[in-house]
């Protein structure tokens, strides 16, 4: 695996603070080291990789924070596309994972390669995806129940949720405007006007579909002020839910003069009290380890990398400084492990890592190739889900996007 040094780790850093000029130095960069360090293969892997469905032309999950199967692991989520020049819509797919039968089918025009439509599971058999009402011109999010087939509308689209309680959410085409790859672009004229008073996060009651702003951007800005937030646009991202969906953490993105900055906060729902985590440096993808302890790939007073952080003892710990070469991941914590990703290296593969806290052992699942079309907006990032039996992803080895299982042995 040639992955890329220290150096150029630390300039992709620096770089990452100037993301237009960033996508420029980037292409030009992997393009000539492909070039010199391109493999004889398109993906290797000593474990079952199975395409989960043949049905439509190209298929992906989304994101790493949600299981595609129900809890009976019976039913599965999915994206698909049927056309690769229309990219204003996706499907949104439920699928019976041991007949492979579409259960059911819808269209939203709400969606991202990255997260796509943010669809997943409430319960058993209810599933919610965010979606674009043409009629009033507004994002939405839909409820679809497999057991009854009911689909409600709700009138806000989601982020995160809690069961099938709450929702916290945000301001997706705010989103759209300084972070292209997770927002949405339905609306024929994006008239977007920064509002830090009336916009922030959100919560939803999911029964009733009451929401409120439950933390606005003026209450972010004022947390831990700095005045160079003045003059500064200012988004949130990447919320997450504890498990008890008694807090939850979100990333306070701010930009300056073509500068990016980010801060990782926490945030106690009862209380609306707000924590600092992170605010200098690098702070990329994390998850919840418990309800109290939180896994990231951030910068801290211990440095970069994997690392956990403590709430009650506000204390940062570094996991395994063997894990810095692969630099930045996805990743998600079960029982003893670390499941996560790793963006290109030079020959253009993505590895899928499973990390033992017991043994200290890094495995390399699988390595993926990913074609220089797959970039910015559009990448394919593996964002590794675990399921019971096999570990989901997203590719693109085979020159399009699919949504793949690879089958294991013992999830310990």
């Amino acid at each position: 695996m040639k992955s890329f040094s220290p150096i150029e780790n630390l300039l992709a850093k620096f770089l990452s603070r100037f993301p237009h000029l960033k996508k420029r130095i980037k292409f030009f960069y992997q393009s000539i080291n492909y070039f010199f360090h391109k493999k004889d293969y398109l993906f290797y892997s000593e474990y079952d990789v199975e395409d989960v469905t043949d049905n439509y032309l190209e298929t992906f999950f989304g994101y790493y924070d949600k299981d595609p199967y129900n809890q009976s692991k019976k039913l599965i989520l999915f994206h698909g596309i049927d056309n690769i020049k229309n990219n204003k819509k996706v499907k949104v797919v439920c699928m019976n994972q041991d007949t492979k039968e579409i259960k059911q089918e819808f269209s939203s025009k709400a969606f991202n390669y990255q997260q796509g439509a943010r669809l997943h599971w409430l319960t058993e058999e209810k599933f919610i995806f965010n979606d674009f009402n043409e009629d009033i011109e507004t994002y939405c999010a839909k409820i679809f129940d497999v057991s009854t087939n009911e689909l409600r509308e709700i009138s806000l689209p989601v982020y995160d949720t809690f069961k099938d309680e709450f929702a916290m959410t945000l301001n997706f085409e705010r989103l759209a405007k300084f972070s292209s790859d997770y927002g949405y672009f339905a609306r024929k004229k994006l008239d977007f006007y920064e509002d830090n008073v009336k916009d922030g996060i959100w919560k939803i009651n999911i029964e009733n579909d009451a929401h409120e702003l439950f933390i606005s951007f003026e209450e972010i800005i004022q947390f831990h002020y700095e005045k160079r937030f003045l003059n500064a646009n200012h988004t949130v991202n990447h919320i997450m839910l504890s498990h008890d969906g008694e807090k939850f953490i979100f990333i306070h993105r701010w930009y300056e003069n073509d500068v990016r900055r980010d801060r990782l906060i926490l945030v106690d729902i009862k209380s609306k009290r707000m924590k600092m985590i992170c605010s200098k440096g690098v702070i990329s993808h994390c998850c919840w380890v418990n309800n109290n302890k939180i896994l990231g790939y951030l910068e801290s007073n211990l440095g970069l990398g994997y690392q956990f952080y403590e709430i009650a003892d506000d204390k940062f710990e570094m996991i395994d400084s063997n894990l810095n070469k692969y630099g930045d991941g996805h990743p998600t914590y079960f029982k003893n492990y670390m499941l996560t990703d790793t963006y290109p290296n030079r020959s253009r593969n993505q590895s899928l890592l499973k990390y033992n806290f017991k043994t200290k052992k890094i495995e390399v699942l699988g390595e993926f190739f990913s074609g220089l079309q797959f970039i910015e907006e559009k990448r394919c990032d593996l964002h590794p889900r675990i399921s019971s039996n096999c570990y989901f992803f997203d590719s693109t080895f085979k020159g399009m996007r699919r949504f793949y299982s690879l089958k294991i042995q013992d999830n310990e």
